[in-house]
């Protein structure tokens, strides 16, 4: 034993220990000897021991997901190997065989984690070692990748060329139009690369994942930076400089071909992205407004929804702790030692699943920070009728300066009827988006979780006047077959209609509102033609009584509905502030209806610039599955009409009044000022189809566009012609995103709660 003793005791970093120390652990230590070609440990192996390799010589190899195999190390007498998977708390990272006859001492685990715990030091020169073969470890997959196979010399001579550099989230790696001095790759973490402007406006973004290289582009074409690139969340990146990049293209031809495919690959995912537009979530903060957030049970009922769309890993600190293996994992800042083996832990963690939900502490702890660190998306919980201040959590947020994108979600009380009271949560906040719910109501948390998911349904309904109570009747029908949508927008009396589903309102209450517009006389109120043909004030009170004092915040459904702003022409998509003054700005047809005043700019009907407003949906639910309904003909005023190319008003006036036999026969100016507005669109609407999962277009050519008391045969029209095209659409809708909507929403009753989803998804399983 004593010979055993002075053996280890002479190799780093245990001799830096006396002979009393070594004797504590002499109980734990024995040799070990292994032939030629004999295996030590596996990848994946639990992390039992520490070795000193006393004679002979191991390599060590990694096994990537695709079943091949990187070396990564040769190591020869002297040398330590085994502490990473104790020290990090994990499972063997790679794989040690014997190249020849070897003798090893053996520490086992309970003798090594008592001399860290009686000398704390003996853990920081074993951590100072073991970080160059752990970023070997983690490089070996992506070298693979980039540069085909590699020995464990070029690995060395690489990992010397690479800069390792931590980047924090919302950090900016560099920015457009700079000079490209370097490439990176991204080992853990993810990036975004936003294309701008000469506005400064984001027209094209685009994900830079881990294993992915970026920045090499400029370096080929000698050109300034493209894009800004800024890490999404915490990331750890290597950087290669220009002229190491040249001498590698020299080595390693294959390179060139990998950049290129990474670099169009890349450019393909992102012009599907719009400006403006976020990632999917694939980790997801949940962090309390305040302390009395019910944030675990929240977060059960997240999860169990969330899993309808994949694999998903729930943690909190105290799950976080039994899934890593090391008590008090959680506690670990960014600061200590093993923050990069955990960093690179999660990061495996996040590639073996399509979801990772981080529930954080109430409060400031190093468990909340590495939450909001680890995240693409920070969801913000908080109760409606609670004080809206800004909680310890959220300024947090803004002390570590982290930009990662945050919305709100609000819990209601059980029988809240309408919402309310949402703008002092905004006022206070910076969210790009929010979201109310009841906690124990499938229907509420299954929408949010198809939301953030990418998978949230949109409605898009089209102005068309009259015509557009054709949306009523294919809402109807969507319903009949499972579709119900999460997000809402439209133009014109397509944002009407849309309002009243995103307030959700009955039949009873749409059939009422019907009947004001049937009337000519709660409608129009015909003025000197100045302005307008109508003084607009009895559509206005149509509108305040349809929508009341709600404010768009305030909707169950995200909704938003369109304008044009003649002032600065261009259009307006209204997404706050009063339901019912958006409505009516967006239906005010130019010469019948006056324009609104909206700070100190003239908005007019949305149709004028844009009367289906896909584009926007597309923002809106993130690439999510989208319905339009368009209600405006291609084919229009196709009559027999009789008229020079002068017409006389009260000649025109006369025959429809008394029907005077004057051979006169001329469309009415509300007839011609619609149609006008339409023309715009009806030339894009085959581009606009194409970018839809399903596109239904009732046939109401027979109806006038002011014929508002055919409501109820037009309201026909468009449920029968839903009904068709989704019976049509059957075989193809089977193949799409919508069958997986159609196959989610079915599983719930939308009027039943659950005290758990759980509950829910076992029931649709059965």
């Amino acid at each position: 034993m004593d010979e055993i003793l002075t053996i280890l005791g002479s190799f780093r970093p245990f001799n830096v220990l006396d002979q009393g120390a070594l004797l504590l652990v002499s109980e734990e230590i024995d040799y070990i000897n292994l032939e030629k070609g004999e295996l030590l440990f596996k990848q994946g192996d639990p992390g039992d021991s520490v070795y000193v390799l006393v004679r002979g010589r191991v390599c060590i190899t990694v096994e990537n997901p695709d079943g091949s195999v990187t070396p990564i190390d040769k190591l020869s007498s002297g040398i330590h190997l085994g502490e990473m998977a104790i020290l990090t708390g994990g499972v063997r990272s790679a794989t040690v065989r014997a190249l020849e006859n070897v003798q090893l001492i053996r520490l086992s685990k309970k003798g090594f984690e008592l001399l860290l715990e009686r000398y704390p030091d003996l853990f920081t020169q074993f951590y100072r070692t073991i970080i160059p073969r752990f970023q070997r470890t983690q490089l070996a997959n992506i070298l693979a990748r980039l540069f085909g196979e590699v020995d464990t010399g070029t690995i060395h001579e690489l990992q010397e060329k690479f800069e390792w550099i931590h980047l924090k989230g919302g950090s900016i790696l560099f920015e457009q139009g700079e000079p490209a001095d370097a490439m990176y790759i991204v080992v853990n973490g993810k990036l975004k690369a936003s294309i701008h402007d000469k506005r400064g406006v984001v027209t094209r973004s685009g994900e830079i994942c881990a294993g992915e290289s970026v920045g090499e582009f400029a370096l080929l074409t000698g050109e300034a930076r493209s894009a800004t690139v800024s890490a999404i969340r915490d990331s750890d990146i290597v950087r290669l400089s220009h002229s190491t990049f040249n001498d590698l293209l020299e080595t390693y031809p294959q390179l060139m071909k990998t950049i290129m495919r990474i670099t169009i690959k890349r450019y393909k995912r992102s012009i599907h992205n719009v400006a403006h537009q976020s990632m999917n979530a694939k980790t997801i903060a949940i962090i309390p407004a305040n302390l009395e957030v019910p944030i675990t049970e929240f977060s059960n009922n997240f999860v169990a929804a969330l899993l309808q769309f994949g694999s998903v890993q729930h943690l909190n600190a105290e799950r976080f702790d039994a899934a890593y293996g090391k008590p008090d994992a959680a506690k670990i800042t960014e600061n200590h030692p093993l923050d990069i083996a955990l960093v690179a832990w999660l990061s495996k963690l996040e590639k073996s699943c399509q979801y990772v939900v981080y529930e954080a502490d109430m409060n400031d702890t190093a468990w909340t920070r590495r939450c909001l660190r680890q995240a693409d998306l920070i969801l913000i919980l908080a109760q409606s009728d609670s004080d809206p201040e800004t909680g310890p959590v959220e300024k947090l947020i803004q002390h570590l300066g982290i930009q990662t994108r945050s919305e709100l979600v609000l819990i209601h009380p059980a029988n809240t009827r309408q919402p309310s009271g949402t703008k002092r949560w905004l006022d206070e906040r910076r969210v790009v988006a929010h979201y109310h719910l009841r906690l124990h109501n499938a229907a509420d948390i299954q929408r949010l979780v198809r939301c953030l998911t990418g998978n949230g349904l949109g409605l898009v309904l089209s102005g068309g006047g009259a015509r557009g109570y054709a949306h009523w009747g294919v809402i109807r029908a969507l319903k009949e077959n499972g579709f119900v949508a999460d997000l809402v927008g439209g133009t014109s009396m397509g944002a009407l209609i849309g309002a009243l589903h995103a307030m959700d309102k009955t039949e009873d209450e749409f059939t009422q509102l019907c009947q004001e517009l049937s009337s000519p006389k709660k409608l129009f109120d015909p003025t000197l033609p100045v302005v307008s043909i109508l003084n607009s004030k009895k559509v206005s009170e149509v509108c305040q009584k349809a929508y009341g004092d709600v404010l768009i915040e305030d909707l169950w459904y995200p909704f938003f509905c369109v304008s044009s702003n003649l002032t600065r022409a261009s259009q307006v998509v209204h997404r706050k502030g009063l339901l019912w003054k958006a409505v009516r700005a967006s239906i005010a047809i130019p010469g019948i209806f006056s324009p609104v005043l909206e700070n100190g700019n003239v908005l007019v009907d949305g149709g004028v610039l844009n009367n289906l407003p896909v584009y926007e949906m597309q923002e809106f639910n993130q690439n999510g599955p989208i319905i339009a309904v368009d209600v405006q003909p291609k084919t229009d005023l196709d009559k027999i009409y009789n008229f020079d190319t002068s017409i006389s008003g009260w000649r025109a006036l006369s025959t429809k009044l008394f029907h005077a036999q004057n051979n006169l026969n001329v469309p009415s100016i509300f007839e011609i000022l619609i149609r006008t507005i339409a023309l715009n669109e009806v030339n894009r609407t085959d581009t606009k189809r194409e970018l839809v999962d399903l596109y239904i277009c009732p046939p109401t050519d027979d109806f006038g566009a002011l014929e508002f008391h055919s409501y109820a045969k037009i309201i026909e029209i468009g449920y029968l012609e839903a009904q068709r095209a989704i019976k049509a659409s059957s075989e193809k809708l089977g193949k799409t995103r919508l069958a997986k909507f159609r196959q989610t929403y079915q599983l719930i009753n939308p009027n039943q709660a659950f005290d758990s989803l759980e509950d829910l998804i076992n029931q649709s399983k059965n």
